[in-house]
């Protein structure tokens, strides 16, 4: 018996064995028949079975006394002390936008379902109020051209010209044409001062184009349409979660299906991807919270920072950190951080709660650099305070793997191969964190399926998940450090060949 830094190691069977047939010559002689077959062999084994099951119980017992070999409540036991407990399952949460008829009420547990079926249920009873969400809706043209337009506060807004074509064609038409407004996945600031946000249209289950605005403050509205339908729909901010506790994805402008039938509740869109949940923590897992978890006590390093940002507790909802510091005397003329400057780049959250955790446990002697910009009262002497951090540019992930078959290759069916790689690529995908890039031999190494001659993988990606597919290259994927990919088990392309 053994003990290394890497644990104790137990002996197996056959030195067992080799041991206990050392000690039986030497006390019955060297021409003992001690073949398995035989009853001194068979005791033999016997006795090196006894000491092998020993071996590995005390090598368990040993083991669940350390960080790196601990399992499950032994672990539990080892990391106690330093405030770092497992992680409860848990499902995806997602903010929406529930929109229908005035005073139309959402109960809670209401479902909404994503285009790809996975289902959400509402957090909370809703009642839809007059808000500065608005939504409006157009229905196909598809015989006569139609001109789209909606009317906020007195001012008209319009397409360009007449169109025909599917609802969301229509609704697209009036986004690009709007007073030049063109929509994005990326909210963009009106130039009338009436609309401070507008989202990419997207089609509902009835074929009706989708557009989903947010007023500079609350104004009468309506929404028209020469030669098809129109409708105009106040929106109630909600949130939900989904049904599993896994990691399912609801990414932006995906979560549009409702799901349970509720007089008045038209149409429901998500305006941000939802933040992944998990199921139960496996030991490895639980092993990486702790080790990104340690520091969170302390303060004013960019460690404790990190950790703190990604505590629930802190900032609920809060996904992927990532810390950047420029300790040095001069601006960084790439990332543009100013000196002895950091930049927080966080996803999930709410902005509120990112910025008072940065203001607390920020770094001493730096200042905060970033894309948003929020102002707070300083918790300890209510000062204004303007705390600077970053939201990640999402990138969209689009996978082609191909699989070639060997000898000795698995009998199981193609479909279950397919899925089963399918999930592998999509699990290891999702932990990737703000800028790190994607590897194509990390991602093969996911992959462990008996009598595979060869693995091809093919990446690329897009700006938004409703592009088409992108062209994919058998390069790395080198993402920029400001950026975080996002994974689709859909987008993840798999086939076995000969």
């Amino acid at each position: 018996m053994t003990t290394t830094p890497s644990g104790f190691l137990p002996l197996r069977f056959e030195d067992h064995r080799q041991n206990t047939l050392a000690l039986w010559r030497e006390a019955y002689g060297d021409d003992s028949n001690t073949a398995s077959d035989t009853p001194d062999g068979l005791a033999i084994d016997f006795l090196s079975i006894i000491r092998t099951r020993y071996g590995q119980r005390l090598g368990t017992v040993y083991g669940n006394a350390f960080f790196g070999t601990a399992e499950g409540l032994h672990l539990d036991a080892v990391l106690s002390a330093f405030d770092s407990p497992r992680k409860e399952p848990g499902g995806s949460t997602v903010e929406v936008i529930m929109f229908g008829a005035l005073g139309t009420q959402v109960l809670k547990g209401s479902i909404a379902n994503t285009i790809a079926g996975d289902s959400f249920v509402s957090d909370a009873q809703e009642t839809i109020a007059e808000t500065v969400f608005i939504v409006l809706t157009y229905g196909p043209a598809d015989v006569t051209a139609t001109l789209a337009s909606a009317q906020i506060a007195g001012v008209t807004y319009s397409a360009d010209v007449p169109i025909t074509g599917t609802g969301l064609q229509v609704a697209q038409s009036l986004a690009a044409g709007s007073a030049g407004l063109p929509a994005g996945p990326e909210p963009i600031h009106g130039s009338d001062g009436q609309i401070a946000k507008w989202y990419s249209p997207y089609e509902d289950a009835q074929g009706n184009g989708v557009i989903v605005l947010e007023l500079i403050a609350s104004a009468p509205f309506a929404a028209f349409a020469t030669e098809s339908d129109a409708a105009q729909w106040y929106g109630d901010p909600a949130t939900m979660t989904s049904e599993l506790e896994a990691a399912i994805p609801a990414e932006l402008l995906t979560l549009t299906r409702i799901g349970s039938s509720t007089p008045g509740w038209e149409g429901v869109a998500n305006l941000r991807s939802a933040t992944l949940g998990s199921g139960e923590q496996s030991d490895p897992e639980y092993r990486v919270q702790h080790v990104l978890s340690l520091g969170k006590q302390g303060s004013a390093t960019p460690r404790s920072l990190a950790a703190s940002l990604r505590d629930q507790r802190l900032v609920p909802g809060s996904e992927f950190v990532r810390i950047y510091m420029n300790v040095s005397g001069a601006l960084d003329p790439i990332s543009g951080r100013p000196s002895h400057s950091f930049e927080a780049v966080v996803s999930g959250g709410s902005d509120e709660d990112i910025a008072i955790t940065i203001w607390k446990q920020h770094t001493t002697g730096t200042q905060s650099f970033g894309s948003t910009s929020v102002t707070i009262n300083d918790p300890k002497n209510g000062e204004v305070r303007i705390v600077r951090f970053t939201r990640p540019t999402e990138r969209f992930v689009w996978a082609s793997i191909e699989v070639k078959r060997g000898e000795a290759f698995p009998t199981t069916p193609i479909l279950d191969i397919q899925r089963d790689v399918q999930d592998a690529i999509f699990a290891w995908g999702i932990t990737k964190s703000v800028g790190f890039d994607i590897y194509l031999d990390e991602a093969k190494q996911q992959l462990s399926i008996p009598g595979t001659a060869a693995i091809t993988i093919r990446f690329g990606t897009t700006a938004q998940a409703s592009d088409p597919p992108p062209p994919l290259s058998i390069l790395d994927l080198l993402i920029d450090e400001t950026q975080l990919t996002r994974w689709l088990r859909d987008r993840i392309a798999v086939t076995v060949v000969d």
